[in-house]
């Protein structure tokens, strides 16, 4: 990690213990992830939050379009030849084209903003970050995804390729009897109200609403 990728990590609060890389959760009233303020995930996080979630791919003639439950949100994926942005606004998503190679889907991403983390234990990124995806398809009902992060800025050298996660058809929603994604949004009222009323503590450098 760099300096200014240390800096950064430094000021990370996380509710999430994984003892084979060494990390802690940090006392409740310390935590500071920005999904605990319904902040977007974001991505690649989002891939990290789908586990028992489902997720639904479109294809059209200029972009593959992937739907999120969690969020209830999309991501654009164009595959029109269009080239990234040399210095795109960043935001939650970033841009991304995509391409074919034989039979692998290959994804290729930058313009992230810098607020969100990387998953849950609470590794960070900047606007500089880029991904490289793949996507394949081992037989018909499973997908294999694998995902290369570089981001000079953050990171001495390139994460990935990762570990290859399989996703898994499912033919019918579990949830809903019209095949739909059901609305799973982070709404800042009820967690206020959780907060508030279940958990005083509260979360990041201020005490829950209504506690003393």
């Amino acid at each position: 990690m760099t300096p200014w990728g240390q800096a950064k990590f430094s000021k990370v609060r996380s509710s999430w213990t994984n003892a084979a890389l060494g990390i802690k959760a940090s006392p409740e009233s310390e935590w500071n992830d920005p999904l605990y303020q319904c902040d977007p995930a974001g991505y690649p996080r989002t891939m990290q939050q789908i586990f028992g979630e489902i997720m639904r791919f479109v294809q059209t003639p200029s972009e593959v379009l992937e739907f999120f439950e969690w969020d209830h949100t999309w991501r654009d994926i164009w595959t029109d030849g269009r080239k990234l942005h040399d210095d795109p606004e960043p935001r939650y998503y970033g841009y991304s084209a995509g391409r074919w190679d034989g039979d692998t889907f290959v994804v290729d991403s930058n313009g992230f903003n810098d607020r969100t983390w990387l998953d849950p234990w609470g590794d960070v990124h900047s606007n500089q970050m880029r991904l490289k995806e793949t996507v394949r398809r081992a037989d018909r009902d499973h997908l294999e995804w694998t995902i290369t992060v570089d981001d000079p800025m953050t990171y001495t050298r390139p994460w990935g390729p990762s570990d290859k996660r399989i996703f898994t058809l499912v033919p019918k929603s579990p949830r809903s009897e019209y095949q739909e994604l059901r609305e799973d949004f982070c709404v800042w009222s009820d967690s206020a109200g959780f907060f508030k009323n279940a958990d005083t503590v509260g979360v990041g450098d201020a005490p829950a609403r209504g506690s003393k």
